[in-house]
């Protein structure tokens, strides 16, 4: 089975006291493990995607971190995958899907896999912030209609 994992990328106060930068621990280590029980696994990170991380305004208070959606899109598409996992971290408020990229994911997802499973999973590490959320209802959330419109970068 090909497994794609895709860790979204983020939206951040100018203040915060996480360390986005390693939220991708309980990812690798979830990729590695299905990797360890014969499945074909790859990664998609939106921070380490290009040389450069991507930061810029969203908007006076808020900021996007990692790479654009539709840059992700267009890698799931170069990918085999018949399950695509939406990583979701601490900084993926499932409350606040508004805030987070799952949903605008979980919709590129199946658009570059219509007929692959997506699903989400917990890849929190150690005792980060943990939102407990029933994962059926979010699955709902994220497979109806049009994603809200992000800011999208200045030129």
């Amino acid at each position: 089975m090909n497994i794609l994992f895709v860790k979204p990328p983020i939206q951040l106060p100018k203040v915060f006291a996480h360390y986005p930068m390693f939220s991708n621990i309980g990812m690798l280590t979830n990729a590695a493990l299905a990797r360890a029980r014969g499945h074909e696994v790859s990664v998609i990170d939106a921070f380490f995607m290009t040389p450069r991380l991507n930061y810029r305004p969203i908007d006076g208070t808020l900021f996007h971190v990692g790479a654009e959606v539709a840059d992700m899109e267009a890698e799931m598409r170069r990918r085999q995958a018949d399950v695509v996992v939406i990583v979701i971290t601490m900084f993926s408020d499932v409350y606040k899907l508004r805030e987070t990229y799952v949903k605008e994911l979980a919709q590129a997802a199946r658009r570059a896999h219509p007929e692959a499973h997506i699903m989400a999973a917990d890849c929190y590490v150690c005792g980060m912030n943990y939102f407990p959320y029933d994962p059926k209802k979010l699955m709902r959330q994220v497979q109806k209609g049009p994603a809200a419109p992000k800011a999208e970068p200045k030129s």
